[in-house]
């Protein structure tokens, strides 16, 4: 422990905070030193708590991508106020995929946000950076077995033991429609429900919108302004899936603070059978965020890839916001893609190799009406005419099924049905992994339920 996070410990613990650093807009944050077993092997991650609504989702990936074939100590933590209130132990066999339903065991308490804990004498030391970080997700309920939202769980280090208000990206609301709030949700415990918008500092977390019922319709995680230099500067190129349904009409956002570029001129394209259907430039001016109707002058067909042109300081993200009509649903971020623009089509740039890819989602198929799709963000690599991509799915313990996908170069985003791959008849839920040695693709989790108007997407990640 340095010097400098000492200092910070007693500050934290004496008067002195109230004195000297609340006047500096710092708040403070729940300290990771709280946890039980803290100062052994683990990892830690924390989500948004709603209350009625959470369920935690966790796979073992330790067993499968670090070969820690023990039982792992799984330590879910309910934090209100900086304050432990409530703890659910279990163990995690290997390879096993758990869904929590955390109103069977916190449904008469308040809370802010939930922190989980894998605890293992096996688990590397800083284990993903940040005192070590475990990814799992939260799960929100629209109602009994919908689904409506998810998010993968952020990073809480031991030296995170204050927060102060900054600029930070992806910091937007739906103020003209009355009918949502945007909760921003705080590693300290503390929940504000504010009308947010870009130009507005804040503290790190989360926003979370809901509708007037309290409802969770959305969730996704803030990042740091762009701060790279202007030599930096490159023209990026991103797509995501815009799947079968009737009513749909996503927003598309193009943040000033994530890309680094105030005025940017973006380019955005309508793809359907990787032709280029609509065109669309759009001199953009600080905070952008419109309906794809809006950015072509009319609606568009469902069953199409949305792609954007603009200027980046280094790699950012633009992001897709769902919307079916007009009521709001998830959000993910768009994925690079090293594909350009010829004759009206779309033609990959010949990559090396980039490193392997070994990354996971979470899907729930209680629901029979709910489709659930893995979207590959394919790429052209040299040397390799096919590629091939194993995707697992993982279930209950000692539960494994394997199909292996061969793609080629044809398509910039490849789409799979999971109840073409699998058969999905006896399982409730569980995690996709998908694998491949030939490159490191980036993959998103989509699942949506047409009847009831919900998507929930993010995503794959690794652990």
């Amino acid at each position: 422990m340095n010097i400098k996070h000492i200092i910070k410990k007693i500050i934290y613990k004496t008067y002195l905070f109230e004195t000297i650093y609340q006047r500096k807009e710092l708040i403070k944050s729940f300290p990771r030193q709280k946890l039980e077993n803290n100062e052994t092997n683990n990892i830690v991650g924390w989500v948004p708590y709603v209350k009625g609504k959470t369920n935690i989702s966790v796979y073992n990936f330790l067993s499968t991508n670090y070969s820690i074939r023990d039982n792992i100590k799984f330590n879910i933590y309910l934090i209100n106020k900086l304050e432990i209130i409530n703890k659910l132990s279990l163990d995690l066999k290997p390879e096993e995929v758990k869904d929590i339903d955390l109103n069977k065991f916190f449904n008469d308490q308040n809370g802010q946000i939930i922190i989980g804990q894998l605890v293992s004498k096996r688990i590397k030391n800083n284990h993903a950076g940040n005192d070590g970080h475990f990814r799992f997700w939260g799960r929100y309920i629209f109602q009994e077995d919908l689904p409506s939202s998810i998010v993968h769980s952020m990073p809480l280090s031991s030296d995170d033991l204050f927060l102060r208000k900054l600029n930070h990206s992806r910091n937007y609301n739906y103020n003209e429609n009355k009918n949502y709030l945007t909760k921003n949700i705080f590693t300290s415990g503390t929940q504000l429900i504010e009308g947010l918008d870009n130009s507005q500092r804040v503290y790190y977390g989360f926003n979370l919108i809901t509708n007037k019922n309290n409802d969770p319709l959305a969730v996704w995680h803030l990042a740091p302004i762009n701060n790279k230099k202007k030599n930096d500067k490159k023209e990026i190129l991103q797509g995501a899936y815009c799947p079968d349904i009737n009513g749909l009409d996503p927003y598309i956002i193009l943040d000033p603070l994530e890309t680094g570029i105030e005025n940017n001129n973006a380019r955005f394209y309508i793809v359907r059978n990787n032709s280029i259907e609509e065109k669309k430039e759009i001199k953009i001016e600080k905070f952008f965020k419109s309906k794809i109707s809006d950015i072509f002058g009319k609606k568009i067909k469902p069953n199409y890839f949305i792609y954007i042109e603009c200027i980046s300081l280094g790699l950012s993200h633009s992001h897709i916001h769902y919307a079916i009509d007009e009521k709001i649903c998830d959000q993910v971020h768009m994925h690079e893609s090293n594909w350009q623009i010829t004759n009206n089509k779309l033609s990959p740039t010949l990559m090396v190799k980039k490193r392997n890819c070994r990354k996971f989602f979470y899907f729930n198929f209680k629901n029979r009406d709910q489709q659930n799709l893995i979207i590959i963000h394919n790429e052209k690599i040299q040397n390799k005419e096919k590629k091939f991509i194993k995707v697992r799915l993982f279930s209950k313990y000692n539960f494994e099924k394997l199909n292996i996908i061969e793609i080629n170069s044809e398509n910039p985003i490849i789409v799979k049905n999971l109840r073409n791959l699998f058969d999905l008849e006896k399982i409730d839920f569980g995690v996709v992994q998908i694998e491949s040695f030939d490159y490191n693709f980036h993959a998103t989790g989509l699942s949506y339920n047409k009847n009831q108007k919900l998507i929930f997407t993010d995503h794959f990640t690794g652990g």
